[in-house]
């Protein structure tokens, strides 16, 4: 026994050694595991915010940047691919212009609408006008005969540096369901020059001036409108619109404004105002703090309504606050919060007086996430408005609404649903909304959905859409 277990005592010690560094071992394979995860999660969030910046990319010079950056090779593009490249929009149907402040900005177009921007600028809308297709209330009533032809040219990059000249004519409706003095549609024809300056997408800084005929019910010819497009001296159908941006790094702070001044006569299809020689402006002060996870917003603004509903001579010297917050920690939902108190007395056709309350409460919160393998995004938002039907000129016064929404992303397959709940004292409605997304093959996508909207006492009314998208290797 006793010479067994001196064969045996070396072989145990020697076990017990190489178990020690066996387990060593093992926690240090645990450890590099462990930065090894860390730093694929870390190129997977840098290769997801790539992918970001390309998509955001409005031009071929940032693409080409995003891949000197990334160390990502480009060939040589043919000429096909430089003529492709320069075309910024093309769309035939449903579409948003979101031109110029004081041409056309916001507005639902249904027709056609090109841009072009080589080394030079060019771009052309024309199409029907729609600002009420959701509206329960009217759904019968005439809304469009309104139009727009617009056509701009230019010279420059309008992504960096530019000059471009806009014309815009066509037919706007300024009857929405309040006394005015105008109850047809008007005729207008005006024109913009807008100078721009971009050093990248957090510094820049633009001026436009623009002329248009004044409003007149019938043809332009017989109202003699043409010779106030050429008059300078006369400031009433006049418009100058100047804004800015800029990031100061060493605080991580983002400064923004605009100031615009429009005669009493002056039209155009982004504002909604006329009898009102008006001055609007609005300043913005963005703060991060903790690494851009916490943002405070605070604005200051005045006179800046682009709603239809309000009374057309809205005018007010009132200065409105508002404070925003943004929370976006890592493995938390993002979350924002804002309130928009106000209050003002403001004049209606230089004779009668009025007043009116804002109190909005909002809170939105949205969260992507992975259950079992799969991609999903989750969202909630949530308005209050707390006024009263005598206090505001608004539609949507007093009452809440909520908005819910669920995202699946398989391997091929995108899956959405959505329900919205809105209760006002004059309107109550609850919409629910299903869409699919399916990739036949990586250059081609199909997809549809359906919206069903019930109004509260009223009637049911059914929306759906369908879509095939294409991608090609060379086109785009």
């Amino acid at each position: 026994k006793s010479t067994a277990d001196s064969i045996v005592a070396p072989f145990a010690t020697y076990y017990q050694k190489q178990k020690k560094v066996l387990d060593s071992l093992q926690k240090t394979v645990a450890k590099y595991q462990a930065k090894a995860d860390s730093i694929k999660t870390h190129l997977q969030k840098d290769v997801a915010g790539i992918r970001q910046k390309i998509y955001k990319a409005t031009s071929e010079a940032q693409l080409r940047k995003l891949a000197e950056e990334n160390g990502i090779p480009l060939d040589k593009r043919t000429k096909l691919e430089k003529q492709l490249a320069a075309i910024k929009n093309f769309s035939i149907g449903r579409s948003v212009l979101n031109y110029t402040e004081l041409t056309a900005q916001n507005i639902t177009v249904s027709g056609v609408n090109i841009e072009y921007n080589p080394s030079w600028y060019a771009a052309f809308a024309a199409g029907k006008i729609d600002y009420r297709f959701r509206v329960f209330y009217t759904r019968k009533a005439r809304q469009n005969n309104q139009y727009i032809i617009m056509g701009r040219l230019g010279w420059g990059d309008k992504d960096r540096s530019a000059i471009i000249f806009s014309y815009f004519t066509g037919r706007k409706n300024n009857n929405y369901g309040y006394s005015d003095s105008v109850r047809s549609s008007v005729n207008l024809v005006g024109y913009s020059v807008e100078a721009i300056l971009k050093k990248d997408e957090n510094n820049f800084l633009s001026a436009e001036f623009a002329k248009s005929t004044k409003p007149v019910i019938g043809s332009l010819p017989a109202g003699k409108q043409s010779g106030s497009l050429i008059r300078f001296g006369d400031p009433s159908n006049m418009g100058i619109n100047f804004k800015g941006q800029t990031i100061i790094p060493e605080t991580h702070t983002k400064l923004s404004g605009f100031y615009r001044k429009t005669g009493e006569s002056f039209q155009s299809f982004s504002l909604f105002s006329y009898n009102t020689n008006q001055t609007s402006w609005l300043g913005r002060v963005d703060q991060s703090f903790y690494k851009d996870r916490i943002t405070l917003t605070g604005m200051l603004r005045r006179n800046d309504f682009s709603n239809p509903f309000t009374d057309k001579t809205y005018k007010t010297s009132t200065v409105f606050k508002s404070i925003l917050l943004n929370v976006r920690l890592r493995k938390f939902p993002t979350v924002s919060l804002g309130y928009y108190p106000g209050t003002q007395l403001y004049l209606i056709d230089k004779e009668t007086i009025r007043e009116s309350a804002y109190y909005i409460f909002n809170v939105s919160s949205g969260y992507s996430y992975i259950v079992k393998g799969l991609q999903m995004n989750s969202m909630l938002l949530y308005n209050k408005y707390m006024s009263e039907a005598t206090d505001s000129g608004f539609v949507p016064y007093k009452g809440v609404n909520v908005y819910v929404s669920q995202a699946v992303l398989f391997s091929k397959l995108q899956l959405q649903g959505g329900y919205a709940y809105t209760k006002q004292s004059a309107l109550q409605y609850y919409t629910l909304e299903a869409t699919a997304d399916y990739s036949l093959r990586s250059w081609l996508k199909v997809g549809g959905g359906l919206k069903y909207n019930k109004v509260k006492d009223g009637f049911a009314y059914w929306g759906e859409n369908l879509q095939i998208r294409t991608e090609f290797k060379k086109w785009g």
